[in-house]
């Protein structure tokens, strides 16, 4: 898996171009009425910008809108699954089942990049959610960070040494679940107050990204630094791998 944009300098002449990465977005899981999370959507709460952001990665983008299979998960390089549904926001809400969970994590084994981006208790699932999050060390608490003021907006910035976001960028976000990490190998990218905001895991030959947020929709995705660190996030997670 190989981003063309980071390969298109060293290209021979008559050589043939690398597949380009495919990132799919879970729209069984999260299929709201007025929806949420969508590729196309420009409202506050659609992914249209950060859509943009991967169209200039050329990056192949899809939705699947059926559960997950093995057979459908070798359709994609990387998962993004986002705040699934509760009955309140569906009539017929679709968790994720143990035998999705076992074969996204079979995925990840593999070299599947999987984003997992929860949401705050009320407007998220998350007891089928950690039956996913769980087999990677992770947890999402069903609770509403506060930082040390007691904020519910969150403004943390990136501190030196992290591997993914440049030091001095400000991460924003609202009312955000925060997360329990187990597992050893795990490294959080950003926390506030003790608590684990961001968290990754090396999973086999995959990797597994977890936010209690849906954070880079429309409404939010130009705060602060948002978008830089989109685009930063993204090509690191897409990069090539050894």
């Amino acid at each position: 898996m190989t981003l063309a944009l980071l390969v298109a300098t060293a290209a021979t002449p008559g050589a043939q171009s690398p597949p380009r990465p495919r990132v799919v977005l879970d729209g069984f899981h999260n299929r709201e009425p007025q929806p949420h999370y969508r590729w196309d959507g420009r409202y506050a709460g659609g992914f249209s910008d950060l859509a943009g952001v991967l169209d200039t990665m050329a990056v192949l983008r899809t939705t699947v809108e059926e559960p997950l299979t093995p057979a459908v998960l070798s359709r994609a390089d990387c998962l993004i699954i986002v705040d699934p549904d509760i009955p309140s926001e569906s009539p017929d809400p679709q968790y994720i089942s143990a035998s999705e969970a076992q074969a996204v994590a079979g995925w990840v084994n593999g070299g599947g990049l999987l984003l997992l981006l929860g949401n705050d208790p009320g407007n998220a699932e998350f007891e089928h959610l950690n039956g996913l999050a769980s087999r990677f060390g992770l947890r999402f608490l069903e609770k509403v960070h506060k930082d040390a003021k007691g904020n519910v907006k969150l403004t943390i910035t990136v501190p030196p040494g992290n591997p993914v976001f440049s030091p001095g960028l400000q991460f924003y976000a609202v009312q955000v679940a925060p997360l329990e990490v187990t597992n050893p190998k795990a490294q959080v990218l950003l926390e506030d107050n003790g608590e684990p905001i961001l968290a990754v895991v090396p999973y086999g030959r995959g990797r597994v990204l977890a936010l209690g947020d849906p954070w880079l929709y429309n409404e939010y995705i130009h705060t602060r630094d948002n978008y830089q660190m989109a685009g930063q996030l993204l090509h690191w997670l897409l990069r090539p791998r050894p």
